[in-house]
């Protein structure tokens, strides 16, 4: 063998190239992590500049994923090369080049907002309503179950810092809140919104409804709560987390594009539809096993879903990029593919369907 090959061939080539591996590895998890928390500044603030520019700018991990896991198997397939390799270093390359194109979008940020004024006040809810919708631009929202009949609305109201002035008027409770009725629903919003400076404030609200009334809740940025709800929820926030606690609701359907999703409850009677793009998804279930299908999805993150021992249903769980565990079920075979990791089985007779996915990071029940 020619002194050329030996150095392809020999031990310090073959350390060479682990070396290689887990550098390219650690890089990748690293800017994955790292843009995740970009997406969310850029959702957050996107509102403060060219929305075109935030969503132009923005982290799609499921379409860059598919297009890159499609590329590396062609280059695999013409050239011979490691897929793994290629994965890894077409991940690393597109996230270099997406999250220096948002800190440079977020550095020309820095609007800072100060508290203006705490309102309340408090509707009747008529007979004849059973939904509740509550839609803000950017701030939190929090629904919380409260008196039969009646809404009791607690908001924060912030200024744009440049506009700030003590001697102010704060003005009244429905300067900055709007609340309409039409028909089966109840709507709470920001009444601000649709104003031409509407982008100078910023409203977080409390909502007090009664506990059977439907939720619909949605902010392009923030914290979206719901506790002791117990008709159907749903909840989206463009960039924020999300946390739902009640006993049992009829059906919980959750989004977030960039932050972490939390429910708790102890029973459900409806499907539970759950997905977030860059954060993770923890649902535990504490006294009755959920009796409709349970889907939850994960881009970039982790999945963890906790339910009571022996929990009938068939399971389907599945990581492209990392693992899956099991722990506390038995029925549920794991295998490793490729570069990620199946779960599958039935436990008992009937129930539901649980189905997990997770792109890149981990699935886990227990």
């Amino acid at each position: 063998m020619s002194n050329t090959a030996a150095s392809r061939h020999g031990p310090s080539a073959t350390r060479r190239r682990r070396f290689l591996g887990r550098r390219e590895h650690s890089t990748a998890v690293l800017l994955l992590l790292s843009n995740a928390q970009c997406t969310a500044i850029l959702h957050r603030e996107r509102d403060s500049t060219d929305e075109d520019n935030g969503r132009n700018l923005g982290f799609r991990p499921e379409k860059m994923c598919s297009i890159i896991g499609r590329s590396a198997s062609r280059i695999n397939r013409e050239k011979g090369m490691s897929t793994y390799r290629y994965l890894l270093v077409a991940i690393t390359v597109s996230l270099v080049l997406s999250s220096s194109g948002c800190k440079r979008f977020a550095a020309k940020l820095g609007v800072t907002y100060v508290p203006f004024a705490d309102v309340s006040g408090e509707e009747d809810v008529a007979s004849g309503v059973r939904n509740l919708d509550v839609d803000i631009r950017v701030g939190e929202v929090k629904v919380v179950a409260g008196e039969s009949g009646r809404l009791r609305i607690e908001a924060t109201v912030r200024i744009k810092e440049s506009l700030a002035n003590p001697a102010a008027d704060p003005g009244t409770f429905y300067d900055h809140v709007r609340v309409t009725t039409d028909g089966d629903t109840i709507t709470v919003a920001d009444a601000h919104t649709g104003k031409p400076d509407e982008k100078d404030w910023r409203v977080s609200l409390v909502v007090h409804a009664p506990a059977d009334l439907a939720v619909n809740l949605h902010t392009s940025a923030g914290r979206v709560v719901v506790d002791g709800m117990t008709s159907d929820i749903k909840a989206k926030s463009d960039a924020g987390e999300v946390l739902i606690r009640t006993s049992t609701p009829n059906a919980v359907t959750v989004s977030t594009a960039a932050g972490k999703i939390d429910i708790t409850l102890e029973g459900v009677t409806g499907p539970v539809t759950a997905s977030t793009s860059a954060g993770s998804i923890n649902m535990t279930v504490t006294k009755t096993p959920p009796v409709k299908d349970v889907v939850l999805t994960v881009a970039v993150g982790e999945v963890v879903l906790t339910i009571p021992p022996g929990a009938p249903g068939t399971f389907d769980l599945s990581v492209d990029i990392g693992q899956v565990s099991v722990k506390g079920h038995d029925g549920i075979t794991v295998k490793r593919v490729a570069l990620g990791a199946t779960g599958k089985g039935t436990i008992g007779e009937g129930g539901p369907t649980y189905k997990l996915e997770a792109a890149t990071g981990s699935v886990t029940v227990r």
